[in-house]
């Protein structure tokens, strides 16, 4: 994780907070943001000792508005494209379908956009 300044203290951020949950319940549900980075997150072992799967989250901060907190969405196989995604960049994410896969629960199904996030509005997020 890279430090990052916060300008009218003189403090730098070692460890950000755990990220608030995106949360997409119905068709047509669309979040914006600006992309920060990306978390691994490493799970313990489970009751009989096997190592678990880490998983990614994708770290953002809201748009156009930032509140200051830190928001996350753990990737998912439609997800994975937001690895790809430079930080700094403007990402709306919307759930669109469900996709059956044969055996448990559908597949969210998302539309992901990005853009430039404009000059003036870098230093509100740290860029």
């Amino acid at each position: 994780m890279t430090t990052k300044p916060i300008a009218d203290e003189g403090w730098e951020v070692v460890s950000e907070e755990t990220a608030t949950k995106i949360i997409f319940d119905s068709f047509g549900d669309t979040w914006d943001g600006v992309k920060v980075g990306i978390e691994i997150i490493e799970m313990p072992q489970d009751s009989k000792g096997n190592a678990q799967e880490p998983f990614v989250q994708v770290l953002f901060r809201k748009y156009p508005e930032n509140d200051g907190v830190l928001y996350g969405v753990n990737e998912s196989y439609k997800l994975t494209k937001l690895q790809d995604i430079p930080d700094g960049k403007i990402v709306r994410m919307t759930y669109v379908k469900d996709v059956e896969v044969g055996k448990g629960n559908p597949m969210k199904d998302f539309r992901i956009l990005m853009r430039e996030l404009p000059a003036k509005e870098k230093a509100q997020y740290g860029l």
